[in-house]
């Protein structure tokens, strides 16, 4: 039996073949049944024009799929109209470009995906004609967690220690799609941020005030932010913290129990030996100090109390540590005065009082003198004198008085402060200046009355002396009393 091979004809005879075949003609003969099926077949065959999934994938633009790394598709059922049927496989391209074959066939199974897969594909062979295939893209997002760098090298310890002047890059890599979000803390203070272009951020620590927890975190709209922390430890030698609070001039009384606290902020990492820190000052009395840690680790406060006993404890002292000098503050006098020294009064002419006194330690502010004068009822102030500074001699006349009277002063010392807690009182009489004239020559008279008969005493003595000793030396009168006579003729 011959079909033409013509559409219209060939559509006319599949229609009459499939008649037939319903109808189930017992009449037909057997061989011309199988012609009829073998020419149906033949005018039948044809490949895939398309292929399709079932359940279609949720694909966005450019047949692409979202997804996040760990998250699965799937499964899918790849379809195609292919008369005989096709050979359906299904595989994937990872992101070298290397394609690998999946076993199910026209099935896939539920997949878990990550990063390397970039597109699954399902192909359809058709007798020797070249397979149809049909694929859909993955974008696989994913976020790292942070990795840190220690000078370039992947670094996993806890703690970084360097000495200080050492430089040291804090590096952080965070890997992920879309690029995350890199922030890298310094305690609870963000440094500077890394571009959203980048997926590093560093910082470069150098001194002991870099010593830290240092955290990197790395976020993105996708995924919960992760983090990694090191201890950033960086040694360094004792030295004081200018930035404070720093005191240098210190004020203080002086007393038994009076003593100037002093707390002296330092830098040392390891915390400095109180045992190696010593000071050096005016004083006789011991000044042991301690060490406090402040906010952090390489801060510390060396805390002290100086005891000011006595205004010879003011003054300069030092600070020093393991016998090289770190600092040094200046204890001032802020105190009242002491009492004026030496205090004398005397009245030399008639009617004036000389008084004269040393001036002793200010008490740390000028100071000047007050002296009083008390007179029947009240004290009244005579004078305020100036300080001619310690040790100087102070001089004041006070007059005219009334002579003979009997005065009484009261001297002081003050500053801007007090006075000094004790005073200084003196009584003086006020000469006579007639009364002694008349004194002194009547004295002057009766001394020379006495001058007078004691010399005439001792010359009769010596004469008779002389007269006795020359009887009793007669052997000897011609040579001492001879020439005494002619001495006398001659007269």
């Amino acid at each position: 039996m011959e079909i033409e091979n013509n559409p219209e004809v060939e559509s006319l005879a599949i229609d009459i073949i499939v008649v037939v075949i319903s109808l189930k003609d017992d009449n037909i003969p057997h061989a011309l049944l199988k012609e009829i099926y073998i020419e149906a077949n033949f005018r039948t065959r044809n490949g895939p024009d398309e292929i399709r999934f079932e359940p279609n994938p949720d694909v966005k633009k450019k047949q692409l799929i979202t997804i996040r790394e760990g998250e699965t598709i799937g499964p899918y059922q790849c379809i195609a109209d292919c008369n005989p049927p096709c050979n359906m496989t299904w595989k994937y391209m990872d992101a070298n470009g290397n394609v690998h074959f999946l076993p199910q066939g026209r099935k896939m199974s539920k997949q878990h995906v990550n990063r390397t897969i970039k597109s699954y594909h399902c192909v359809a062979e058709w007798e020797s004609q070249l397979g149809k295939e049909r694929d859909f893209a993955l974008d696989v997002k994913y976020m790292d967690k942070p990795v840190l760098f220690k000078n370039n090298n992947n670094n996993s310890e806890r703690m970084w220690t360097v000495i200080e002047n050492d430089s040291l890059r804090i590096a952080c890599f965070v890997d992920g799609n879309p690029i995350p979000t890199i922030r890298l803390f310094k305690g609870n203070t963000e440094l500077p941020k890394n571009t959203n272009t980048s997926k590093w951020t560093n910082y470069t620590a150098t001194l002991c005030e870099d010593t830290n927890n240092y955290t990197c975190e790395g976020s993105s709209n996708w995924f919960n932010s992760s983090n990694q922390t090191v201890i950033i430890n960086i040694t360094c030698n004792l030295l004081i913290d200018e930035s404070g609070p720093l005191q240098t001039i210190f004020s203080s009384t002086s007393g038994e129990n009076v003593k100037v606290v002093l707390a002296i902020p330092v830098i040392a990492n390891p915390p400095p030996q109180a045992l190696d820190i010593t000071w050096m000052g005016p004083t006789d009395h011991p000044i042991t100090p301690t060490v406090s840690q402040r906010d952090v680790v390489y801060k510390h406060w060396v805390n002290t109390s100086v005891p000011i006993k006595n205004h010879s404890n003011f003054g300069y002292y030092v600070m020093k540590y393991k016998n090289e000098i770190i600092h040094n503050i200046t204890i001032n006098a802020q105190d009242r005065p002491e009492q004026p020294l030496n205090f004398m009064a005397y009245s030399y002419a008639s009617g004036y009082v000389n008084m004269t006194w040393t001036s002793g330690f200010n008490g740390g502010s000028e100071q000047f003198f007050i002296l009083w004068m008390s007179d029947d009822t009240d004290w009244k102030i005579i004078a305020n004198l100036t300080d001619p500074g310690k040790g100087g001699t102070v001089h004041f006349y006070h007059g005219p008085l009334t002579p003979g009277q009997e005065m009484l002063y009261r001297l002081e010392s003050c500053n801007i402060i007090n006075c000094s807690i004790q005073s200084v009182d003196m009584k003086v009489n006020v000469k006579d200046i007639s009364k002694a004239s008349l004194t002194s020559t009547s004295d002057m008279f009766y001394a020379a009355i006495g001058v007078s008969t004691g010399v005439s005493i001792l010359i009769v003595i010596l004469v008779v002396v002389l007269v006795i000793f020359c009887r009793r030396k007669n052997e000897n009168f011609q040579r001492y009393c001879v020439p005494v006579k002619k001495l006398n003729n001659y007269d």
